[in-house]
């Protein structure tokens, strides 16, 4: 799932965005869709790695998967969040925001993973090592230029909508405008 975890975060990130600027009159949500990727972290490395090196892409990735499935849990997700509130607190975002954000993103990222694919990763761990995958939407393979999955993509795209719809509904467009201003708070 390469294009399917930005267009997903990004539907949450528009809710998440809705309710922090109701509650707090600041919407960061952009960590949400940036957070999204870092589950996935090793898999850039090894990309890399293996463009760096000449080392086969498939060997880099395979190299990899202890590593993976333990980005993939409950414990990397928390480590994940703290480390990020502290890498936003310069930027003026309150801790406890950065770290919500950042394991929202992170966990969008484990949430659709499960759902997606049936041989899973242990991602409640350390309360449980049994992987987890529902595989709902059938065996997962990119039919999509190889990058994602024309049907989990539609249903994401429809998601998204269906968040803009509702943001625009209840605040107007402005929040679009303040959110590309990068002027600060």
């Amino acid at each position: 799932m390469y294009l399917e975890h930005i267009v997903y975060s990004t539907a949450i990130a528009i809710i998440v965005g809705l309710v922090a600027q109701r509650f707090t009159g600041r919407d960061h949500s952009w960590v949400i869709i940036a957070s999204a990727y870092a589950p996935d972290i090793d898999v850039v490395g090894s990309v890399g790695l293996s463009l760096l090196f000449g080392i086969s892409l498939p060997y880099a990735i395979q190299a990899t998967f202890p590593l993976h499935s333990l980005l993939h849990t409950l414990a990397a997700l928390i480590v994940y969040a703290a480390i990020i509130a502290i890498l936003l607190r310069p930027y003026k975002i309150p801790i406890l925001e950065g770290a919500c954000y950042g394991a929202i993103g992170y966990g969008s990222h484990l949430l659709e993973d499960v759902l997606v694919y049936t041989t899973g990763y242990p991602v409640l761990w350390p309360i449980s090592s049994r992987d987890i995958g529902f595989g709902i939407f059938g065996p997962y393979h990119r039919d999509f230029f190889g990058i994602a999955n024309t049907y989990v993509l539609l249903i994401g795209i429809a998601l998204v909508l269906t968040a803009l719809t509702v943001r625009i509904a209840y605040e107007g467009t402005t929040w679009i405008k303040v959110l590309f201003s990068f002027h600060g708070e």
